[in-house]
């Protein structure tokens, strides 16, 4: 999902309905792996088309952002102010392929962003076992407009 800041409040420009899935987060959902095409070659991630669902050109108002961090016990912490703009930033689209000497340049709009949205880290739990508690994490903070507690 891209995401569109101007003088107005920003928004989110949808990408394609599909997913990229890893091989066994596939087969837990009932799929088979190598029915599937790659992302790209020599990676095993596979794209799995969202059912009922077609390319959308609709803008949609952006309220929060966020950001999957790496394993660990499931739980969903709002970032502000600087943490949450450096976060924007290294999170950012191509960031990684950029050169070191172009980073700074992620942040000016990394932290435009930080101060018209809420930005939250979650931490997804470290197994598939840990989904029920991450999915129950995720619908108190979509059902909440205050911070929730977890």
């Amino acid at each position: 999902t891209a995401i569109h800041h101007d003088d107005r409040a920003p928004v989110a420009l949808p990408g394609p309905p599909q997913m990229k899935l890893w091989p066994d987060a596939l087969a837990h959902l009932g799929f088979v792996p190598e029915e599937l095409m790659a992302v790209h070659p020599g990676l095993d991630k596979r794209l799995r088309s969202v059912e009922g669902a077609g390319p959308s050109w609709a803008r949609y108002p952006l309220r929060d952002v966020l950001i999957v961090g790496p394993p660990g016990p499931v739980r969903v912490e709002r970032l502000t102010g600087a943490a949450a703009a450096v976060e924007l930033a290294r999170n950012a689209y191509l960031v990684d392929f950029s050169v070191p000497s172009c980073h700074h340049l992620f942040l000016p709009p990394a932290a435009r962003l930080a101060s018209s949205v809420r930005v939250w880290r979650f931490t997804p739990g470290e197994s598939l076992a840990d989904l029920p508690a991450a999915l129950d994490v995720l619908e108190r903070l979509g059902a909440s407009d205050s911070d929730p507690l977890v």
